[in-house]
């Protein structure tokens, strides 16, 4: 019974400890000044940024890059780029590239501080399988996290995080999905 009674506790505990992390993803919205959800008038006010057009299968969609990046770090690491997809002008995704400057020994070490570090501010990624695109594109790793509005990606091979308004996306998958 009471071996029972501790893994109950247990197995709440380790739900409450997710939620809370989920709660701050989704408290955060985003990445540094960049907030899904907001329209592309405001972000154009709080960062430089070059246009690369609209996606040729979806003209809803517009890529951006910020041009003033050195401006902008993760944690104390500066940053090779950073991607903004907007959907009827709502931004969606915020895509960041850490910059790798150093040897690849030192560039590992700092890759996995900054994993860790993402994982503790919102929590344990769930490794995801490897779709043949991904491969197609050098991943060798893709890891999720959840929130009830933000969903975090990381990919490996690519070193790449992006954060996602979950609601925008799922309307342009159902989009996709329907052919519209």
């Amino acid at each position: 019974m009471k071996t029972t009674l501790t893994l109950i506790i247990l197995l709440t505990s380790i739900s409450f400890c997710k939620a809370q992390y989920a709660k701050e993803l989704d408290d955060k919205n985003g990445f540094n000044i960049f907030v899904l959800g907001e329209d592309i008038s405001e972000v154009k006010k709080l960062a430089k940024l070059k246009s690369h057009g609209s996606d040729p299968e979806n003209k809803s969609i517009a890529y951006y890059e910020v041009k003033n990046i050195k401006d902008f770090k993760i944690f104390e690491y500066p940053l090779k780029s950073i991607e903004l997809y907007f959907y009827d002008a709502k931004l969606y995704c915020i895509s960041i590239s850490p910059s790798f400057v150093y040897g690849s020994e030192q560039n590992e070490l700092i890759h996995q501080d900054i994993l860790s570090r993402v994982q503790k501010q919102y929590g344990g990624f769930q490794e995801k399988e490897l779709t043949s695109q991904d491969k197609l594109y050098g991943r060798t790793a893709k890891y999720e996290l959840y929130g009830k509005k933000v969903l975090l990606r990381f990919l490996g091979g690519v070193t790449n995080y992006a954060f996602y308004d979950i609601q925008i996306r799922n309307k342009i998958i159902s989009e996709e999905k329907s052919g519209l």
